[in-house]
């Protein structure tokens, strides 16, 4: 048989051959159970993770395939990566492939944006096959094109960060202050920051500084950003020549210690000041003429450091303006003035104040402590040894190539962690109209736990975010870029839609197919029948064609319908709902936060929002209760107003406005002290699929229940642990009873919360929703 025709038959007769190769792999003991191989698979690399036990250098079977991003070959990227790597790249271990946003401008010159330049990053991406993407100070086109690739393979990335790229002041250079803050070198500096696996920033106050600024994301600080390698050692010799090494963009630095060089050179006429790179001659200093030299800057980094050694400094200068964006900056001069046997004088109050600590080096403030510093080493050749001396011992010990080489390793195997660990990690998507309390009671608070713990991630869409991007174009198909967008560098495990009817479901149900994203529409009502009595408003808002257009879209295009009551569930069948529907258990969970007590009754409550119809039900026998126990307080939590019934009461009603953080609102209203809490619900087809939210949080803080017969309430209130009222009478009479025996009360609350601890609790409400994730998955 030909390779073509074997190729031919197999594709034709698969069983054929499968059966073959399931007898072969028995045949030598290898798992075969998918399920199985992914635990052995999992088990052993989460083993490998918890223990950290990474090798320094990268095996000589996995070389590691780096592609670094920058907007240049820029110094940070040579002294950080490509210096400390160089050995690993001689002996095969590691290999280097670069994108420039240089490179890409000079091809594609202001066609940067366009999506021909995406083709070639994904052509050089394809091509080179890296194990790793590291940004490097990248602030270009591109980066979440870049990053979702990276993340759609499972290859980590990492954004390299030295200074504060989102707040570049004008005082370093008005053209450069003007580039970095354009706003999409802004925005790619934003996005990348937030959506790496790992920020790799040079110190602590840069940290600092990127928390912030809220910067959400895990951020390692790496103690060295420039090693050291000793090419002049300390001499005891004359001071013969102090310098300055910077870029132009530094002038303003050199600006504030002119006055103390000047007396210098004044006074000691055999020294001579040389700067080093793009600097140019301050004009307060030409009138020292050959006093005075400079020297050009050198891009490739080592090439740069052979050629300084021969410079001969005794001493380097570090003087830094003490703005908050130099305060972040590292301590690289100290470092490369040490390396070449300069003495180092620097700013007191910044990065050099550690490194220097007091025999390394000297630290000035003022002209005069700049003046006294020059003068005790040109006047102490030994003083200006010794502190040579001492701080290329400290080089040598602490920031040597092969201390930065084992850091940049710690790197990549956390961001290695990183991502392996959040490939296993579940990642839930919430859509919803708004921030609301379904939201937050029926998933944000069950899953809490296991999101403290980083064992599951979750991110929230809402309608009103689309609101505040788009105002009334959030309609428009133009918001499905931005959905892309989110959802492209989020890239969520799982959708939930909660009781959502905005636009946009069909575009997002589409990205969910295309990414095989399992797409769960969790709805707590009869959202293609909202009725008058909730009000007006609402029954308008939720009847639009737009709407009932998107419930309806939902309801036949899930994966699965997560509804919370079984009679919802049938009534969802009769109007025909075309995706599988699996009902909760579990609507609300509690627990509980004030316990039962035997009390006399002093307050009665009801919260509500849009239920003032259903609060009709009680007015009446309320009414007359009140008037016979003039000791009891009402309270009305909520938006619900006060009806006009109630006034002849003054201020023994009192109304409480809603607190719409869900655990904000169970802290309040643990506070109020309710004996009684009446949960009535009008007869209604809508009302008969609502789930039984009131029981659980009257119980949960201590509150007697009666509530509405024949409704969802039956259940719950079953053995004495709450109280059903069938009419008006009935509303009267449970009222009295409760407040003429307090222990009864007390005896009810106890058992509805025993209840409360067995049925209702969260682990129980986030094992049903754990459970209903997998469901959607088969």
């Amino acid at each position: 048989m030909t390779g073509l025709s074997f190729s031919e038959d197999a594709v034709k007769n698969p069983a054929k051959y499968l059966a073959i190769q399931d007898t072969f792999l028995n045949k030598i003991g290898m798992p075969t159970d998918p399920e199985d191989v992914y635990k052995r698979y999992t088990n052993h690399m989460l083993s490998c993770c918890e223990a950290g036990d990474y090798e320094n250098e990268i095996s000589n079977n996995t070389p590691e395939r780096i592609m670094f991003v920058s907007n240049d070959f820029v110094p940070t990227l040579q002294l950080s990566f490509i210096k400390p790597l160089a050995n690993q790249v001689d002996e095969g271990k590691v290999t280097f492939e670069f994108i420039s946003e240089r490179y890409l401008k000079a091809k594609y010159k202001n066609q940067m944006s366009a999506i021909t330049v995406r083709a070639d990053l994904e052509k050089q991406l394809n091509e080179f096959k890296p194990t790793l993407i590291v940004f490097c100070r990248y602030s270009g086109h591109h980066s979440e094109y870049m990053r979702v690739w990276a993340k759609q393979r499972s290859i980590p990335t990492i954004y390299h960060i030295d200074d504060d790229l989102l707040t570049i002041p004008e005082n370093i250079g008005k053209e450069k202050h003007k580039i970095h803050n354009s706003p999409y070198r802004l925005e790619s500096v934003q996005y990348l920051l937030n959506n790496v696996d790992l920020v790799y920033c040079s110190t602590e106050k840069l940290r600092n500084r990127l928390e912030e600024l809220k910067v959400n994301n895990k951020i390692y600080v790496g103690k060295i950003y420039c090693s050291g390698q000793i090419l002049e050692r300390a001499e005891n010799r004359d001071v013969i020549k102090i310098g300055y090494m910077a870029s132009a963009d530094h002038a303003h630095n050199l600006t504030m210690v002119i006055p103390a060089i000047e007396h210098i050179l004044a006074k000691y006429t055999n020294v001579q000041f040389e700067l080093f790179g793009s600097i140019p001659v301050p004009e307060r200093l030409e009138k020292f003429g050959e006093q005075i030299s400079r020297a050009e800057p050198i891009s490739n980094y080592n090439e740069f450091l052979q050629e300084f050694s021969k410079y001969k400094w005794d001493i380097g200068i570090c003087p830094l303006v003490p703005i908050p964006f130099n305060l972040m900056k590292a301590n690289t001069k100290w470092v490369e003035y040490t390396s070449v046997g300069a003495a180092v004088v620097a700013n007191k109050g910044t990065v050099y104040d550690e490194v220097i600590d007091g025999d390394c080096g000297l630290l000035a403030e003022s002209t005069a402590d700049w003046i006294e510093a020059f003068e005790k080493l040109i006047e102490s050749p030994r003083n200006r040894f010794e502190l040579v001396k001492n701080a290329q011992h400290k080089i040598e010990s602490e920031y040597s190539l092969e201390n930065l080489r084992a850091q940049v390793f710690e790197v990549i195997n956390q961001a290695k962690q990183i991502t392996f660990k959040s490939e296993l990690k579940e990642k839930i998507l919430f859509i919803s109209n708004g921030l609301i309390p379904t939201l937050q009671l029926s998933f944000i608070k069950p899953l809490k736990s296991m999101s403290d713990k980083g064992e599951i991630d979750y991110m929230t869409i809402t309608e009103q975010d689309m609101v505040a991007e788009f105002g009334e174009m959030h309609t428009a198909n133009v918001v499905e870029d931005w959905l892309h967008y989110q959802l492209s560098s989020y890239l969520p495990t799982v959708i939930i839609l909660c009781r959502y009817s905005g636009p946009h479901s069909p575009y997002i149900r589409h990205w969910a197919k295309v990414n095989n994203t399992p797409v769960i529409y969790h709805i707590d009502d009869d959202l293609l029948n909202i009725p008058k009595e909730l009000g007006l408003n609402k029954h308008k808002s939720h009847s639009t064609p737009m709407r009932l257009g998107s419930v309806r879209y939902l309801l036949d295009h899930s994966d699965l319908i997560y509804c919370s009551t079984a009679k919802l569930k049938q009534r969802l069948k009769e109007l025909e709902a075309d995706s599988p529907i699996y009902a909760g258990d579990i609507y609300c969970s509690g627990q509980v936060m004030v316990e039962a007590e035997e009390r006399p009754i002093k307050t009665i409550g009801y919260m509500g929002f849009d239920h003032a119809h259903d609060f009709e039900l009680v007015i009446e026998p309320l009414v007359k209760f009140m008037r016979l126990n003039t000791e009891v307080n009402f309270e009305l939590f909520g938006s619900i107003p006060k009806p006009v019934e109630l006034e002849e009461f003054g201020d023994r009603v009192i109304l409480v406005p809603p607190v719409r953080n869900y655990r904000e609102f169970l802290k309040e209203f643990a506070k109020r002290k309710w004996d009684i809490g009446l949960c009535p619900l009008q007869d209604t087809e809508f009302n008969q699929v609502k789930a039984n939210t009131k029981w659980v949080e009257y119980s949960s803080v201590g509150i007697a229940v009666i509530a509405s017969f024949n409704t969802v309430y039956d259940d719950c209130c079953e053995d004495n642990c709450g109280i059903l009222a069938r009419d008006k009478n009935g509303w009267f009479d449970a009222l009295d009873l409760l407040s003429g025996n307090p222990n009864h009360r007390y005896n009810m609350v106890k058992k509805a919360q025993q209840k409360l601890i067995d049925t209702y609790s969260e682990i129980a409400l986030k094992e049903q929703v754990l459970n209903v994730i997998n469901q959607a998955k088969k």
